[in-house]
């Protein structure tokens, strides 16, 4: 399956956990389960943002979608534990309605069901409970557990879609910038810097330290050189001068 048909896969995936969970939240609210509401709403969001991610490539965004699909799917196998009393859990408790003694909206308004309410002095900022419904085509324990088990079916399929496609995302990545690195143009002209070696052109340029004996010697050198020019030139303008000089030899 290429890449086209996992991107259209996972934003097919994503758009039935939209519709299914604002279908879920709608009901939620009519029945005024809070606990239910607030997670529904998380889930919104991260679906969206699923979706967004397969849509404009973005990796970072389905991982981040593939960990809130492991947290809801721990979610809605607690809700069907729940509604089928496994252990401790009491369906007609007031955990997912946060104390307010709200209940389930199907537990009423099902197909078919009839409630039946024995309620004398009914208790303030709470709904009055039936005491019997009858008459009901599905329970709404069924209904309840429909929904989850939808949703644990959709979070397991985006989990594995999502892992699959953004491993394919981050492939193109790493390869788009290895292209990107053999790409890169070579200069036109290189420069390289090489320090010269020193060369020495005159006696006088030694690459050995100075010492004090050498530093004497050259002075001496250097005056008798200078006496010797002085000298010569003194004869020749005496030669110049006197004609008879000019035989004398030194």
């Amino acid at each position: 399956m290429g890449i086209c048909n996992r991107r259209h896969f996972l934003l097919t995936i994503c758009t039935l956990q939209l519709i299914t969970t604002v279908e879920r939240q709608v009901f939620d609210f009519l029945g005024f389960m809070w606990a239910p509401i607030l997670v529904n709403f998380f889930n919104i969001i991260f679906v969206i943002l699923g979706f967004f991610g397969a849509f404009q490539y973005r990796p970072k965004y389905i991982i981040s979608y593939c960990i809130w699909n492991t947290l809801w799917l721990g979610w809605n196998i607690f809700m069907i534990c729940f509604y089928l009393d496994v252990g401790v859990l009491d369906k007609n408790s007031d955990i997912l309605n946060l104390g307010t003694g709200s209940f389930s909206w199907w537990h009423v308004n099902g197909p078919g069901c009839k409630a039946i309410y024995d309620v004398t002095e009914p208790e303030l900022f709470r709904p009055a409970r039936p005491t019997n419904v009858t008459d009901c085509v599905l329970d709404y324990e069924v209904v309840e557990i429909l929904h989850a088990s939808t949703q644990c079916i959709l979070g397991f399929i985006a989990i594995v879609g999502g892992i699959c496609l953004s491993k394919v995302f981050l492939e193109e990545d790493d390869s788009s910038q290895a292209k990107r690195k053999k790409k890169q143009p070579r200069p036109l002209y290189s420069i390289e810097y090489s320090q010269p070696e020193p060369t020495v052109h005159d006696d006088s340029v030694s690459p050995k330290p100075m010492t004090p004996r050498r530093v004497k010697r050259r002075s001496v050198i250097s005056r008798d050189g200078t006496r010797r020019s002085s000298r010569r030139s003194s004869i020749r303008q005496s030669r110049r001068k006197n004609p008879q000089m000019r035989n004398i030899s030194f």
